[in-house]
């Protein structure tokens, strides 16, 4: 299972960028993109909250990122990433 969102701040490496990878769509007013770091290669997810205009991130692991890239369309994602993401 992910990481919990603990973080406002996805950087896990000093200098490093943060590289977009995919959109993995919406669910619950949540955005969720996925990014990788630049230096290390860690992926995180960013958590935009259309109610708050906040944004969250949460490393992913890699079982967790298969299931991302590899995720269905349309509600079965949503159920995914309200599973994933505990909403």
């Amino acid at each position: 299972m992910n990481d919990p969102v603990k973080s406002r701040d996805w950087r896990c490496c000093e200098g490093g960028e943060r590289i977009y990878v995919a959109d993995c769509g919406h669910t619950q007013g949540v955005e969720f993109t996925l990014h990788r770091c630049s230096v290390c290669s860690r992926h995180w997810m960013s958590l935009w909250s259309v109610a708050s205009s906040s944004v969250s991130y949460s490393s992913v692991d890699e079982p967790v990122l298969s299931q991302l890239l590899n995720m269905p369309e349309g509600r079965a994602a949503r159920r995914l990433l309200e599973k994933l993401y505990d909403l």
